[in-house]
C-alpha cells in the first residue's frame, strides 16, 4: 500500500482556507492545478465505469494526493458492480452533500459519479457547495428538482467559463443529459493533459519504488523496540 505523502484533497482545502483566513486573502486554488487534478481523477473513473463499476462516494476525502503533485481515487468500500444486463444499481448509499440528485430515486448508473465529481471540484474552487449544499444536502437537491432551480457558479468567476462549463455539464440534474467520464476526457484542455499526467505519475512511482529498494533489510525486518 502506497503512503499519501500529502494528504487528501479535503486536508488541501481545509489548509489554503485557513491559511487566507489568516491573511485575509479571497480563497482562491490555482486553475492550473485545478485541470491536472480534474485530469487524473476522471481518468480513474473513466477505468472504473468501463467495468461498468460505480464508485458512490466520490469526494475530496476520497482522493488521495501524492508528493503534492498527483491524485488517486481511494475508499472502495461503497463500490458497486453492475451485473451484465444491468443498467442501475438501487442502494442508497454515499455522502449527502455529494450525492447525484437520481439516487433521491433509487435509480442511478455511472454518471451519479461525475455529479459527485462537479460538485468535488466545485468545492475545491469555492470551498463551498453548489445550491449551497450543507449536511442535509439531498433535501436541497430535492427542493431544487421540485422548482428547477439551475445551477449557478457562484464565487468561480476567478475561473476561466470553459472551467465552468465544464462544471455545469457534471451538474446537469438529468443523469442522461449529463456528461460521461469519455467525453470529460475528450474536452481540449483535458486531453492535453493526460500524457503529462501519465508520465509524471510513472517518474514519482519510479522514485517512490526505488526508495523502498534503498532501505536497508536490517530496516525493513527490524522488529520494535
Amino acid at each position: 500500500m502506497e503512503y499519501a505523502n500529502s494528504g487528501c484533497l479535503s486536508d488541501e482545502i481545509n489548509k489554503n482556507w485557513e491559511n487566507l483566513k489568516k491573511s485575509l486573502s479571497i480563497y482562491y486554488f490555482p486553475e492550473n492545478r485545478v485541470w491536472k487534478i480534474l485530469t487524473q481523477i476522471t481518468l480513474g473513473l473513466y477505468y472504473l465505469h468501463s467495468k461498468d463499476i460505480i464508485h458512490r462516494d466520490i469526494k475530496p476525502g476520497n482522493i488521495l494526493i501524492f508528493d503534492s503533485t498527483y491524485v488517486k481515487i481511494t475508499d472502495f468500500g461503497a463500490t458497486r458492480q453492475l451485473r451484465p444486463g444491468e443498467l442501475n444499481a438501487a442502494t442508497e448509499i454515499g455522502t449527502s452533500e455529494f450525492s447525484a440528485p437520481e439516487t433521491l430515486d433509487f435509480e442511478y448508473n455511472q454518471k451519479s459519479d461525475i455529479w459527485s465529481l462537479g460538485v468535488t471540484i466545485y468545492n475545491l474552487c469555492t470551498t463551498s457547495f453548489p445550491l449551497g449544499l450543507t449536511k442535509d444536502g439531498k433535501h436541497h437537491i430535492r427542493a431544487s428538482l421540485h422548482n428547477k432551480l439551475p445551477i449557478k457558479m457562484d464565487n468561480m468567476d476567478k475561473y476561466s467559463l470553459s472551467l465552468q462549463q465544464l462544471i455545469l455539464q457534471m451538474l446537469t440534474f438529468e443523469p442522461e443529459k449529463r456528461i460521461s467520464a469519455e467525453q470529460i476526457l475528450k474536452h481540449p484542455k483535458i486531453s492535453s493533459l493526460i500524457k503529462p499526467c501519465i508520465v509524471r505519475k510513472k517518474l514519482i512511482c519510479l522514485k517512490n519504488h526505488k526508495l523502498k529498494f534503498m532501505i536497508p533489510k536490517s530496516q525493513i525486518n527490524r522488529k520494535p523496540e
